[in-house]
């Protein structure tokens, strides 16, 4: 009886003070003092991808908690280059997929810690997405005749054309299960741009919120959920806006009317498979542009500059994300100093509030006395 009156105290005093407070995240400097300045992609490791702009260090990278920074042109294959490569993607397993210029021709390469960069595909090749099993999906122009159509390299049977109804795919990427995630092209004024996937040969079309026209897709998880950007009607401007969006379960979800009412344009940039989603919102010439998290769970998004640990993220300025892992890793890139670099964003759990950490301590307490009591 004495455990079953503990029990109704601790849930009244929960329902007094509430809940625990939300995470927030904490800000690490990746670019290995100013190296490393733009990240494209992160696994769920936490091992990054992308590459740095700078003439003296044009590279891609690879970073790990584990290696620190690695060069992707440190160690190649003969005939490789030794500078001018780019990563694009990492899958689960750590392989990065990236591309580098050759007599003016983008060529295609996978690259490992153990293995080093090694070169795929007949030129021009340029990769878009590797998958868990190392298919790479791309862009050729067959024949040269200008003409830009998709392809998969796969480990084993080497390059594969897509075939597609569609006249013209921009692809975000390769599902682990072989559906091209991507947007149609408009073909003519009567079909507008249009986020679909590509399955087998079989373009399926997704669908947009109420008042939707034309939609773009930019990232997706392995459940099956895409994210982007669609236009609607704005009645207050009297025109289209972009505004992000998510197919979820096979519902269309219109994000930016979810974000504050000061948004006037967002876009979904990628989704992990806790389908928490990340992407860049503007607020008007005055407050802006910003970062956001969206939680298509609650329908709950977080501003980045209220969710940053201050000391952390002091001296920083103009985040902007790239991508984010099913951990809720964040990378992107920055301004330090002035400098642009890259950074990774982790979210460190909360500090329990007072009512949090009183029912934790009448918790033990009751766990306690119960263990005392002779039976």
């Amino acid at each position: 009886m004495r455990l079953r009156s503990l029990s109704f105290a601790v849930a009244a005093l929960t329902a007094l003070w509430g809940p625990a407070q939300a995470f927030d995240y904490r800000l690490r400097d990746i670019s290995a003092n100013g190296v490393f300045q733009v990240p494209t992609a992160i696994n769920d490791a936490g091992q990054v991808t992308g590459f740095s702009p700078r003439d003296d260090v044009s590279s891609g990278y690879y970073y790990s908690a584990t290696t620190g920074l690695l060069r992707l042109d440190a160690r190649s294959t003969p005939g490789m280059p030794a500078l001018a490569t780019r990563g694009i993607d990492i899958n689960a397993g750590g392989q990065v997929v990236g591309w580098w210029l050759q007599d003016r021709q983008v060529r295609a390469f996978t690259w490992t810690v153990d293995g080093g960069m090694r070169n795929i595909g007949p030129p021009p090749f340029e990769p878009i997405g590797i998958d868990s099993a190392g298919r790479v999906l791309g862009t050729t122009v067959p024949g040269g005749l200008g003409i830009r159509q998709l392809a998969i390299h796969d480990p084993v049977s080497g390059m594969q054309p897509v075939t597609s109804p569609v006249l013209a795919i921009a692809a975000a990427g390769l599902r682990d299960d072989g559906v091209i995630v991507g947007t149609r092209l408009d073909e003519t004024i009567w079909t507008p741009s249009r986020a679909g996937l590509l399955d087998d040969g079989v373009w399926t079309a997704l669908p947009v919120p109420a008042g939707g026209g034309r939609s773009e897709a930019a990232g997706f998880n392995q459940d099956g959920t895409v994210v982007g950007v669609f236009n609607r009607w704005d009645d207050g401007a009297d025109t289209t806006i972009g505004s992000a969006f998510a197919v979820h379960d096979g519902q269309a979800i219109d994000i930016g009317a979810g974000l504050d009412g000061l948004t006037l344009y967002s876009v979904a940039k990628r989704v992990n498979t806790q389908d928490m989603v990340i992407g860049r919102a503007y607020r008007g010439p005055e407050l802006g542009e910003y970062e956001f998290i969206f939680d298509l769970a609650t329908r709950s998004f977080v501003d980045l500059a209220t969710a940053l640990d201050p000391v952390a993220a002091a001296g920083w300025s103009d985040l902007r994300f790239a991508d984010i892992n099913d951990l809720g890793q964040i990378v992107g890139t920055g301004l330090f100093g002035g400098e642009q670099r890259a950074f990774l964003l982790s979210p460190v759990a909360p500090v329990p509030e007072p009512a949090t950490a009183l029912m934790l301590l009448l918790g033990s307490v009751a766990v306690a006395g119960a263990a005392r009591r002779p039976r």
